[in-house]
């Protein structure tokens, strides 16, 4: 029993001394600034940079113990600025028995807030690239390392691998880019199950990401929990279990990777399941979620992808998967009414996306789209589109000019396919329904009170299967088809636009009552828009006002109301050719009669539109048309007037317009009077009176026949005659001005009755008269007529009756009785 003790003292005794040895050992041959020396000359050597370290600690304390302190690797010749690596402090521990079996065993190892810098210049060389020394190609292609054939098999284990506050940057001249990762954090162990088989598992954490360039992402912060293999024999690494977190979005994924000696080949899987679509929006910059900032978004995302790497395919990467969107929800402060669909689904692959959606529905009416993408460097589509819109809700989508109020539904219905790069040769077809469409607008000159009816579309042609519409300025039925319209209104930049056909577009319009003046004042002389109206079509219409294009098609209403003249019973042709408005075979009731005619109006430049026309009418009211057209002479003639003549002028205001109006026409008036006012009364009434009666209101009219001239702003009467009533016949010629101004001259040449009662008038002159006068000659007595359109006057000279008197008794009676004569011609006729 006293001699266990003995020996096991003896036994401890031995192994401490030989423990004691190897220490002293050690410490006498090597010291830890010889072990620090020895390290970073083999170190620098083998990496081909200078290497520094601070300070070396050495442990034999349950294994071999390195400690190393201010540890630095220096970047390659030519890159200045902070060295590629610097680490505080690495901490080493090493089990010793394992080595002598050629095994690494490592209790630890901890790297203490390592800082590494990155850089790659513009003309591609780097501070990260080594030029690792001691290896030479083997003739099989691998490398062999100093002076070992094959590849050696170690077997290497980690209990505990950290990293502790680490950072690193990383900048790319050549894109423009930087990345900044700070707050490194891993938590890693590895073992080796068996020779040749290493497995590793850990958290690796990092608190922010930051990617700055041309198109900065916002910072990230993400934590990777993994657990993988690597098989040395197969050169595979096979990840079992890959959990993400990006800024609190959950992700996994799992795969292998297989590296062969000419290849690279891996395949994975990565899953989102059920996130918030808010939760993506920490993915953008504050810049990309300005235009969000009114919008109110809800909803689940879920991804599932599979991923396929093979180096040595033509397309390495291969890809499929699918995303879909749950219970999406989404509306804006600026839009009444909120976007639901159940679930949208979007399935793709390399080179291929397709995208439907169930239940979907904006502010409660139906909407449906699907949607197929191949080929993504030339695309092809091929889609379909479903649903019905509360147009009050593209308001906010219009362009900013278009400031009214739009109101009403809009189904749709249309399917597309083809390639984008040729939207000329797309197919497409479909149907548009309009119910209740309403826009009012006040800088327009009337509002869309009521728009129904339904609009067909294929590539050839646009038809307007009906349309009918209310305005305050009445109403319009129109049908019609429109062709060639797609290529024309391609880009300007295309190439063959100029060579394109243009746009045609045939229709029929039918009207109950349409006010033209207050629909298109712009193609009415006179009926010019507010200020506010010709400011927006200007900014609108720009230097095209209106397509060019081709119309041809035909009117008719009941009542059309133009430049303020209700005409009933229309019927006509309409022509745009060139910017070119024409109304032709125009055929209309008016003023009692019929009129026909043809108006052309240059739309070329709305700002100022040009006119010219042809017109001719029968048996319309005299006092009617000139009321209408004329400041002066409403009320006095009656009659069945006829007109034939043509027109011109340009501009949109009045003033405008007059000051460029040109005219001229023959007019004639049947079965005609006058009805005589005071300024008439007070000319030709004193000369009924001189003549023994009385003027009677109404003086009948027969044979009038006149042109009628405007230019310079006056409208003039040349070769005015008719025959008034018993008077004789009146002749007139003159004109009066825009301004009011009247100038008329002529003369009422009496008839033999009407000169013959002058000569007989009685007193002293109608004895003298009667006793010289020529009575067979028919007086003719000049008229005139002046003063202002508001004010007329008229009067009749008596001059050339009294001269004529005087010359007739000058030589036949004595002086005493001419001067009787003169005075009391003088006397009666102010001469």
């Amino acid at each position: 029993m006293k001699k266990m003790p003995r020996k096991l003292v003896w036994t401890l005794g031995i192994i401490l001394g030989v423990v004691l040895v190897v220490v002293v050992g050690l410490r006498l041959f090597f010291p830890a600034e010889k072990v620090r020396d020895m390290a970073v000359n083999m170190a620098s050597e083998k990496l081909g940079r200078e290497i520094s370290v601070g300070d070396v600690g050495l442990s034999f304390a349950g294994g071999l113990g390195v400690q190393l302190a201010q540890v630095e690797i220096a970047n390659p010749p030519g890159f200045s600025g902070e060295p590629m690596l610097f680490a505080e402090n690495i901490d080493l521990k090493l089990q010793l028995s394992p080595l002598v079996r050629g095994e690494f065993q490592v209790n630890r190892l901890v790297i203490e807030r390592p800082r590494v810098r990155l850089v790659k210049r513009a003309d591609g060389t780097d501070n990260f690239t080594f030029e690792m020394q001691g290896k030479s190609e083997t003739p099989g292609g691998g490398s062999k390392s100093d002076g070992q054939s094959g590849q050696a098999e170690v077997a290497v284990s980690f209990d505990r691998l950290e990293i502790h506050d680490g950072s690193l940057v990383f900048s790319d001249e050549v894109t423009g880019q930087q990345v900044d990762l700070a707050g490194l954090k891993l938590m890693s162990g590895l073992t080796n199950p068996r020779p040749g088989v290493f497995r590793s598992s850990g958290q690796l954490q990092v608190d922010s990401l930051l990617v700055a360039g041309e198109k900065p992402l916002p910072a990230l912060g993400a934590e990777l929990d993994y657990d993988l293999s690597f098989d040395a024999d197969r050169q595979v690494v096979e990840l079992t279990q890959g959990d993400l977190q990006i800024n609190g979005l959950p992700l996994s994924f799992t795969g292998n990777l297989t590296t062969l000696p000419d290849s690279l080949r891996a395949v994975g899987e990565v899953r989102i399941e059920n996130i918030a679509l808010t939760d993506l929006f920490a993915f953008l910059t504050p810049e990309q979620m300005v235009p969000l900032e009114p919008f109110t978004i809800a909803g689940e995302v879920s991804l599932k992808a599979d991923l396929d790497f093979d180096q040595i395919r033509a397309e390495p990467l291969a890809y499929e998967g699918q995303i879909k969107v749950a219970g999406l929800r989404a509306s804006s402060r600026d839009i009444q009414g909120e976007l639901r669909v159940q679930e949208i689904r979007v399935d793709f692959r390399a080179d291929e996306l397709k995208v439907a959606s169930e239940g979907g529905a904006f502010a409660d009416q139906p909407l449906d789209l699907t949607l197929t993408v191949v080929d993504f460097e030339d695309p092809k589509v091929d889609g379909a589109v479903s649903g019905s819109i509360d147009l009050a809700f593209v308001k906010p989508f219009l362009p900013p000019e278009q400031k009214g109020d739009l109101a009403g539904l809009c189904n749709l219905e249309a399917t597309f396919s083809g390639r984008t790069e040729n939207v000329e040769e797309m197919d497409y077809s479909g149907s548009v329904i309009f119910q209740d469409v309403s826009y009012r607008d006040p800088a327009l000159p009337d509002a869309l009170e009521k728009l129904n009816g339904s609009v067909s579309f294929d590539p050839g042609s646009v038809t307007v299967e009906k349309l009918d519409a209310v305005f305050g300025a009445g109403d319009l039925s129109l049908t019609g088809k429109l062709v060639d319209h797609l290529p024309y209104f391609l880009p300007e930049e295309k190439d063959n636009r100029d060579a394109l056909p243009k746009p045609s577009f045939t229709f029929e319009v039918r009207s109950r009552r349409i006010d033209i003046d207050k629909l298109f004042p712009a193609a009415t002389p006179g009926a010019a828009p507010s200020t506010a109206q010709v400011a927006a079509l200007s900014d609108t219409i720009g230097a095209e006002p209106i397509p060019d294009m081709l119309c041809q098609g035909t009117i008719s209403a009941d009542t059309l109301i133009y430049s303020k003249v209700a005409f009933t019973g229309v019927s006509g042709k309409i022509r745009l050719k060139d910017r070119i408005l024409e109304t032709y075979a125009v055929t209309a009731n008016v003023y009692g009669g019929r009129a026909r005619g043809k108006v052309a109006i240059d739309l070329n430049n709305l700002n100022d539109p040009g006119y010219s026309g042809l017109f001719e009418a029968n048996g319309i009211e005299a006092d009617n048309f000139i009321t209408r057209f004329a400041e002066f002479g409403g009320g006095v003639l009656f009659g069945e007037a006829g007109l034939s003549g043509s027109f011109s002028a340009k501009g949109r205001d009045p003033d405008r317009i007059k000051s460029t109006m040109t005219m001229e026409s023959k007019a004639s008036l049947t079965s005609g009077k006058v009805v005589t006012g005071d300024f008439v009364d007070s000319s030709l009434g004193s000369l009924a009176a001189r003549l023994g009666g009385k003027l009677d209101k109404e003086q009948a009219l027969k044979d009038l026949t006149t042109l009628i001239k405007v230019e310079n702003g006056r409208v003039g009467l040349d070769q005015f005659k008719t025959k008034l009533g018993s008077f004789g016949d009146l002749s007139l010629g003159g004109s009066y001005g825009f301004d009011g101004d009247l100038d008329y001259k002529g003369s009422l040449l009496l008839s033999k009755d009407q000169t013959a009662r002058l000569y007989a008038s009685g007193g002293l002159v109608g004895t003298v008269a009667g006793m010289f006068g020529d009575k067979s000659e028919r007086l003719r007595l000049p008229l005139t007529v002046g003063g202002t359109t508001t004010s007329p006057t008229m009067g009749l000279d008596f001059t050339e009756f009294s001269n004529n008197i005087k010359s007739q008794i000058s030589n036949q009676v004595k002086d005493d009785l001419k001067n009787e004569v003169s005075k009391k011609l003088k006397g009666l006729f102010g001469k």
